[in-house]
């Protein structure tokens, strides 16, 4: 089908004046001239189509030059990549519960202290929102094992931060051995399912490694706290033990 340049930006849902500057970018090809008049056809409309799509995905547009230009990669794989690496891992599914709710399951303030943790947020005077119901649930029970929930909150916020370094060294030693490399050969990787199944892999493995060195990490500082504890646990009552009589 011919097309002027305001017929294809009517089909596309574009701008002429978008068009020309993807045009100037290498994104798409330029018409076949007619006289004065430049003419597109189905191709420009597929060639748009598959740059907006992968645009929605996140991919900056010289990226998405670059990957055109390569003629590696079907728009399946990079929309793979992008969409696992972009899954959230935080499985744990937002609440709205009345604030008196809340109040009678932690106690006063607990609005706002889990709001200062960010757990917690205003929806209006008698409601709020709960982040993740999971952790909600985790800190109830630590409340009603004993524990301050002003002190559960400094620690969850003194975690969450700790959190964010380990997740940023991370994805710093993937970008580096993986990604990188493979932006450096112009993204030319004839193997781009394999790239789109390691991003797809890489969350869930660097979730699994944290999570078994942070189980580790607790072992080896519960056990000599518990055995000190049990330690001067046992000589109190040994010295609180009356004498057996002779």
């Amino acid at each position: 089908m011919d097309l002027t340049i305001d017929q294809l930006a009517q089909r596309v849902a574009m701008t002429a004046r978008n068009i020309r500057e993807w045009q100037t970018l290498g994104l798409v090809p330029p018409p076949e001239k007619r006289g004065r008049v430049g003419i597109y056809s189905d191709e420009h409309v597929a060639i748009i189509n598959h740059v907006k799509n992968l645009k929605s995905q996140g991919f900056p547009l010289d990226v998405i030059r670059r990957v055109i230009d390569s003629g590696s990669g079907s728009e399946d794989s990079v929309r793979k990549m992008v969409t696992e690496a972009l899954s959230p891992f935080a499985t744990g599914e937002p609440v709205v519960m009345p604030r008196a709710e809340l109040l009678t399951r932690l106690g006063a303030g607990a609005d706002a202290i889990l709001t200062e943790a960010g757990l917690v947020s205003d929806i209006d005077r008698k409601t709020v929102s709960v982040r993740d119901s999971e952790t909600l649930d985790a800190v109830d029970l630590l409340v009603t094992a004993g524990m301050s929930l002003a002190r559960i909150s400094e620690t969850l916020h003194e975690v969450n931060r700790l959190q964010h370094q380990i997740a940023q060294l991370l994805l710093g030693t993937y970008l580096t051995d993986v990604w990188q490399p493979f932006t450096e050969s112009g993204y030319t990787s004839g193997d781009w399912d394999t790239i789109a199944e390691n991003a797809a892999q890489a969350k869930q493995v660097a979730v699994t490694l944290a999570s078994r060195l942070l189980a580790r990490a607790l072992d080896d500082a519960v056990d000599p706290i518990l055995l000190q504890q049990a330690n001067e646990a046992e000589a109190v009552l040994e010295r609180d033990r009356p004498a057996s009589s002779a």
